[in-house]
């Protein structure tokens, strides 16, 4: 189930305190309860208030209160959620205190902070946006926590990754951070501009690339380069766009810059020495 199916939890028929809306896009009815439900026709307004619970398929939504506003025709125009919301499927979820999505234009807004997880991943932010249409989520100020998998090339344990937005592609399988992006793990950390993760179909990171300017330290390793790469299966680091790597004292120019995991020297390609003047 999509980000979306979080707030489609709310489009209810709003005649019963407790109510099923029959079939909904994915052929499985919703249902909600709450301890009290609010029908104001002139409005054209229905509110669960207490313990609101919706329930489609595997997914559920908890949260204070549930807003359906419906246009003339009784469809709905308009979704809030609000108050301690929690949205479970499988092994997703996602925490926010509130929520409003337009089935016009497809579009579904945290406007606060919020707290995603899938699988080994997890996600908090600013805000969040959801697009129907493009299959698109936007994080702001996103901080995101990989399990160990995850850009392995120094240390162990979690991997994070810090920039000013995150915007995930469902469609291309892709999560791409922009802005003063840090990513670290253990020893190693890599900035530069823009970070995407591609993943495979169980949504396992399979690489990633980091672009614009890539500069990476690992101890008294670093380099630094137009473009890194990593290999999530080998755990391989790889520096190139005339990459200059420094260990120690030594300074050297190539074409690769390669970082391995359990390794602590530097290989590098078609390296030539760069000597400080005296």
């Amino acid at each position: 189930m999509s980000p979306l199916a979080a707030l489609l939890l709310a489009a209810l028929a709003p005649d019963a305190g407790r109510a099923d809306a029959g079939p909904t896009d994915a052929g499985v009815p919703v249902t909600v309860s709450a301890d009290r439900l609010t029908v104001l026709s002139k409005e054209r307004s229905a509110t669960y208030e207490g313990h609101a619970h919706a329930t489609q398929g595997s997914a559920t939504l908890d949260a204070d209160r549930l807003t359906a506003f419906y246009g003339p025709t009784q469809n709905v125009e308009r979704l809030e959620a609000s108050g301690a919301l929690h949205f479970v499927d499988g092994d997703r979820s996602a925490r926010a205190e509130a929520a409003t999505y337009d089935p016009r234009t497809g579009e579904l807004f945290v406007p606060g902070a919020v707290l995603a997880t899938a699988g080994n991943r997890t996600v908090r932010g600013a805000s969040a946006r959801y697009l129907k249409a493009s299959s698109l989520l936007t994080v702001t100020s996103p901080v995101a926590a990989f399990g160990a998998q995850a850009l392995p090339v120094g240390g162990s344990g979690d991997a994070t990754v810090e920039a000013n937005t995150l915007r995930f592609e469902q469609d291309a399988k892709a999560a791409v951070f922009q802005g003063k992006v840090r990513a670290r793990r253990g020893t190693t950390l890599l900035t530069a501009p823009t970070l995407t993760a591609h993943y495979d179909e169980a949504g396992t990171l399979v690489r990633a690339e980091a672009t614009g300017g890539v500069t990476v330290v690992d101890k008294d390793r670093q380099a630094q380069g137009a473009r890194g790469e990593w290999d999530a299966v080998s755990g391989v680091l790889v520096v190139t766009g005339k990459p200059v790597a420094r260990q120690g004292s030594q300074t050297l120019s190539g074409s690769r810059v390669t970082f391995r995991p359990g390794s602590d020297t530097l290989e590098v390609e078609h390296a030539t020495a760069v000597l400080k003047s005296p």
